[in-house]
């Protein structure tokens, strides 16, 4: 036991009315974190009311760091005095401190345990950024959306002010890849339709906004403690346990635009590379969406494969993601849920260069080939009814 988790078993229990834990990560955030303290402690019902105070608690855990982050936190709580609000030191040479995906672990992991003492209702684990501002009814829809879900992502945006002080050509790669992923979002919902997330959906699961059931987060093993995109691989082991992800567009967050990025491959580094992209008066290329429309056919055709055992669907299954049937059944049938078949199948079609067989293409061209097939898709599926409609069948 760390002395990070020696002084979360220190603290005190969670009030009786507590049904949701947020975990927040910071580490020289003295600069931002007070403005993500106070969203937290501003929260609304989704009536527009203020948010009991004994419904929710805050738990940050100051990873290391060389400012005073903890202490704006602590001023924070003093001018909140009806909210939880608890602070957890983690030295420089702390386990908590070796990576991001070390501190989001060890304070999740405090915010699970205490939500696991729930005995009248099921107890929620939110997370969020020192440098996001969650909406006055972040915690309240994230409550509402896990009544239909195991686990739930956020749509996150960047701060206005921030976003218009970016070079014109990073804000058009910005809004084109929005669009992008909305449009593939709107495609993965027409070709492989799930009742737990339906459209209008979005496509993000990142750390300024996640939301489990307690029991959920355990049954998942937890957040990987790595160096980076710790967020995404909570997400691949979520769905490695068929927990059931909502993509909900009305749980918010506003987060802040680092082109200098803390942590290699996140955000931060994604920017600096439309800015560089940009700068050459060149645009972001991606999958070929012929590919796309493949790789999502395939992953529904594996999802009825599942549920029936079809053999029409084991076929466009296997074609789909460019794999033998030896592999299939070694790998992928033999898995023991579907979220870790498909992830097995995902693995054997990136194994093959599926996605690279056809050249990539420029971002906007793909978007409107995605919006193309999203729309057929809805429109081949919608047929049948109108068809029995006309008939007078039904």
């Amino acid at each position: 036991m760390t002395p990070a988790d020696a002084a979360f078993l220190a603290l005190p229990p969670p009030r009786p009315r507590c049904v949701a834990s947020i975990a927040l990560p910071a580490r020289d955030e003295a600069g931002r974190i007070a403005r993500a303290v106070e969203a937290i402690v501003a929260q609304r019902r989704l009536d527009g009311l203020s948010l009991d105070p004994d419904a929710y608690e805050l738990l940050v855990l100051v990873n290391g760091g060389a400012d005073d982050t903890a202490g704006v936190v602590e001023r924070c709580a003093a001018r909140a005095p009806r909210h939880a609000i608890h602070v957890v030191r983690a030295g420089a040479d702390a386990p908590e401190s070796r990576s991001v995906g070390a501190a989001r672990r060890a304070v999740m992991d405090a915010a699970a345990a205490r939500m696991l003492t729930r005995t009248t209702i099921e107890g929620a684990v939110l997370t969020t950024d020192a440098d996001s501002v969650v909406a006055p009814d972040w915690v309240a829809q994230n409550l509402a959306a896990l009544r239909g879900a195991d686990a739930v992502g956020g749509r996150v945006v960047p701060d206005p002010a921030e976003r218009a002080a970016l070079p014109a050509g990073v804000r058009a790669e910005l809004d084109a890849k929005t669009a992008y992923e909305f449009a593939l979002a709107s495609l993965e919902s027409a070709l492989d339709p799930l009742p737990h997330d339906p459209w209008p959906r979005h496509w993000q699961r990142c750390g300024p906004s996640l939301a489990l059931r307690a029991n959920t987060y355990v049954r998942a093993g937890g957040v990987p403690p790595l160096e980076r995109l710790e967020d995404y691989a909570l997400y691949r082991a979520l769905v490695a346990v068929d927990a059931r992800f909502r993509h909900s567009v009305r749980v918010r967050v506003t987060t802040s635009l680092r082109v200098a990025a803390r942590v290699a491959g996140g955000f931060g580094s994604e920017l600096a590379a439309m800015n560089a992209l940009a700068g050459a008066g060149q645009t972001s290329l991606v999958e070929h969406p012929s590919t796309t429309h493949e790789l999502i056919a395939a992953r529904a055709a594996l999802r009825r494969w599942w549920d029936a055992r079809d053999p029409l669907d084991l076929h466009q299954t296997v074609t789909g993601f460019g794999l033998t049937p030896a592999a299939f059944h070694e790998r992928v049938a033999s898995a023991p849920a579907f979220g870790a078949a498909l992830a097995a199948a995902q693995t054997l079609a990136l194994e093959r260069g599926v996605a690279e067989r056809r050249p990539r293409v420029a971002i906007a061209d793909a978007r409107r080939v995605l919006a193309f097939y999203a729309s057929a898709a809805r429109a081949n599926a919608s047929r049948p009814t109108r068809e029995m409609a006309r008939s007078g069948a039904g």
